[in-house]
């Protein structure tokens, strides 16, 4: 490990001891304590101290850090055996039925749609366009401005309204939630490999979050789908080089392409990976506004994959296909939700308006209505809210935001039947899902750190209006991705030592 390198990992686990000492602070905030949350602050705190130990410790233990990172990184990353793909099989078969038995339930134990939630906000909006003509009609209403929607966005509600029933709404979450779980498994076996799609698939199954959204008429399981097929586009551009006249060198990407890499991509690939991951990022702007942040975070990264290769290689053809990735990407998006854009525009007078982003602007949700009814545009509310706070307040909200918004992550990522006890599997599976991570390409790493940063900042800011896993759903997919990863990573580490340990044994003998 270079001393740079130490100098970043040992800020990293100092902002993560904070993190985690903050942990007991929010907990506190939920009301009484019971004993699962003195569990769960006690291990907040011991793991806090750990790592504060880390961040101020000796070089020795890096080293032996380093050690550890360069072994798992050794063992084996796809292995596509007959045994392998066996396992594998078995594994998704047995997670199959668990997420069938999961949604069975979910679907038996559903709430009132009307008693208050968003479901009954989403089936109104979906009956209304029904009324309108349906989604054909809508499609025009958007273009000339006549539809006035501004919370739920157009893709779900429009097909919801084609039975615009709270039967056909469990159905279609449910369809899109399987055909989630069923891209995320196909995409693992084929870049990770059999036993970690089989993994990923049971953590799949068991998940409280992904249950809890399939059996809801809402649009977040929509949302998860066009989240993994982002990912997916994503790393298929990284590995193609963004369409550079030729792969780049492999040493620039932290290691050996992808085996599904050829060493030149073809014409066709250059225009159409862009366009297509532009389109991905349309429908998931039309189904929820939220989706312009996921824009953001891949034009992002578009950037950061372009400067790296021009400041570090001087590889100006990758900068040059970095830069067209992005531009093809971006006129892609906006080619796909110009209908929403334009009716944004002409009603609105803005292209990405939507009524929550008054929230941005406000330290409750009580008088929100008021807010609205003043008429007055985004930009002066923005301009009020900053005259009348200070930069400390700012930084409190962000501050407060950031340590909830973590723990909502951490907490998203745990099992059935638990509600806040989650975090207690969700602790393990992070710290699996940063293995995971330390053994991925370094443009796969840079990818899932502009997805995930951006959005923890984001969707921190507006933790004092509303805090959920429906924010930061998009991060579900790759973190336990990685975490099973991380999984198989540790298990054949620990082979290739017992075996190592074992062949020194015989050999005294």
């Amino acid at each position: 490990m270079k001393p740079w390198q130490r100098l970043i990992a040992r800020v990293f686990a100092l902002l993560a001891s904070a993190g985690c000492a903050c942990i007991p602070l929010v907990i506190r905030a939920q009301g009484e304590w019971t004993t699962l949350k003195l569990i769960v602050a006690c291990g907040a705190v011991a793991v806090a101290i750990l790592l504060l130990a880390f961040a101020c410790g000796p070089q020795r233990w890096w080293l032996r850090v380093a050690g550890i990172v360069a072994g798992l990184k050794n063992v084996s990353k796809n292995d596509a055996s007959a045994d392998s793909k066996r396992w594998g099989g078995r594994l998704i078969i047995v997670a199959a039925v668990i997420a069938a038995m999961q949604i069975g339930w979910r679907l038996s134990h559903q709430d009132d749609p009307w008693d208050g939630d968003d479901q009954g906000a989403f089936l109104s909006t979906a009956k209304e366009i029904a009324d309108a003509g349906g989604p054909v009609n809508l499609v025009g209403r958007l273009w000339t401005g006549e539809y006035a929607e501004a919370n739920r966005h157009p893709l779900y509600t429009g097909m919801l309204s084609l039975h615009s029933t709270e039967e056909f709404g469990r159905v279609l979450s449910v369809t899109f939630a399987v055909l989630a779980w069923f891209a995320v498994v196909a995409m693992t076996w084929l870049r990770f490999g059999p036993v970690q799609s089989g993994i990923v698939a049971i953590l799949l199954a068991v998940n409280s979050t992904w249950g809890y959204f399939s059996g809801m008429v809402v649009c977040e399981s929509l949302l998860m789908l066009l989240s993994v097929l982002i990912w997916w586009q994503s790393l298929r551009l990284c590995d193609a080089g963004f369409g550079a006249a030729k792969f780049p060198d492999p040493t620039a990407n932290g290691g050996a392409p992808s085996p599904m890499v050829s060493g030149r991509v073809s014409r066709l690939s250059i225009w159409l990976g862009p366009l297509a991951l532009g389109a991905l990022l349309g429908l998931n702007y039309l189904t929820k506004g939220t989706g312009i942040v996921l824009l953001g975070c891949v034009l992002i990264w578009f950037c950061w994959e372009g400067l790296l290769a021009l400041i570090t290689s001087a590889r100006r053809a990758v900068f040059l296909a970095a830069l067209r990735a992005g531009v093809l990407t971006l006129l892609a998006f906006l080619l796909v939700s110009s209908p929403l854009i334009v009716r944004n525009i002409k009603r609105f007078g803005q292209p990405f308006y939507n009524i929550n982003t008054y929230l941005l602007f406000a330290d409750q949700y009580e008088g929100f209505r008021e807010l609205l009814a003043r008429g007055e545009p985004v930009g002066q509310v923005a301009r009020e809210y900053l005259e009348t706070h200070s930069a400390a307040d700012l930084v409190q909200r962000e501050a407060k935001g950031l340590t909830w918004q973590t723990y909502n992550i951490i907490r998203m990522l745990g099992p059935i039947p638990l509600d806040d006890g989650r975090i207690l599997f969700g602790v393990p599976l992070i710290g699996l899902a940063i293995i995971g991570v330390l053994r991925a390409p370094s443009a796969h790493r840079r990818w899932l750190a502009a997805w995930v940063v951006m959005q923890w900042l984001v969707f921190a800011w507006y933790v004092a209006i509303a805090a959920g896993d429906r924010f930061v759903l998009a991060l579900l997919p790759p973190l336990l991705v990685y975490a099973a990863d991380g999984i198989v990573a540790l298990w054949n580490w620990r082979r290739a030592i017992s075996t190592k340990d074992q062949f020194a044994t015989d050999s005294m003998g």
